[in-house]
């Protein structure tokens, strides 16, 4: 099977392409320019890397959040519209749960605790199992408070934070490890036109201009 991984939670963003569990390819650029601009070319990029054509992918994975509000926006419409077109599944994959699976290599069956940045001093976090089971559904956090939470059986893992670089595991979100999570977890290789269609991604807050019209 080959999977179309995407992630653009971050400003960073990635895609990956596997074949099985095999990773042909995969492309993180470092651009300041909007997803906007740049996801659909990384898109013709690694699948020309790759040597595919997207007729040829089977199944797409994406990162449904939390995150970057516009960048969760671009990449679910673009997955949605190849899905349809391709008439391939669509496996949505929380953010967080992506951070959380790069940190399994080096949990000793500890609890692990991602974080992304949320802004305004506000951290999205949740925690899983060494596993992946989820125990805490994603929330909001400061940075202080997830230190709080940290103890010999956790690991916080995100991206870096001045300051607190000594309480976790530096790692950033990645497609990859979306691809990786597809084979360890137990999703539906079926195409279901009503699924994809209702599909949102997960924001945990309301976004900044949202919050302002509700204050009017």
């Amino acid at each position: 099977m080959k999977i179309l991984a995407l992630d653009t939670s971050t400003s960073a963003g990635s895609v990956a392409i596997s074949d099985g569990k095999n990773i042909i390819t995969e492309y993180s650029p470092n651009s300041e320019k909007s997803h906007s601009e740049t996801f659909l070319p990384m898109i013709d990029k690694i699948l020309k890397m790759a040597k595919f054509r997207i007729q040829e992918i089977d199944a797409i994975a994406i990162a449904i959040g939390p995150g970057s509000f516009t960048g969760l926006r671009i990449g679910l419409s673009t997955a949605k519209g190849f899905c349809f077109g391709l008439k391939i599944p669509l496996m949505p994959i929380s953010t967080l749960m992506s951070l959380a699976n790069n940190a399994t290599k080096i949990s000793k069956n500890q609890k692990i605790c991602p974080f992304l940045d949320a802004g305004r001093g506000n951290y999205y976090s949740a925690l899983y199992s060494s596993n992946l089971d989820e125990i805490m559904k994603p929330t909001l956090f400061t940075m202080q408070e997830l230190v709080n939470q940290k103890k010999s059986d956790t690991i916080l893992v995100g991206q870096n934070i001045k300051g607190f670089q000594n309480e976790f595991y530096f790692s950033e979100p990645n497609a990859t490890s979306l691809i990786d999570i597809v084979y360890k977890r137990n999703f539906s290789l079926d195409y279901d036109y009503n699924q994809i269609a209702n599909l949102q991604p997960l924001y945990i807050r309301k976004s900044s201009a949202e919050e302002r019209f509700h204050k009017i």
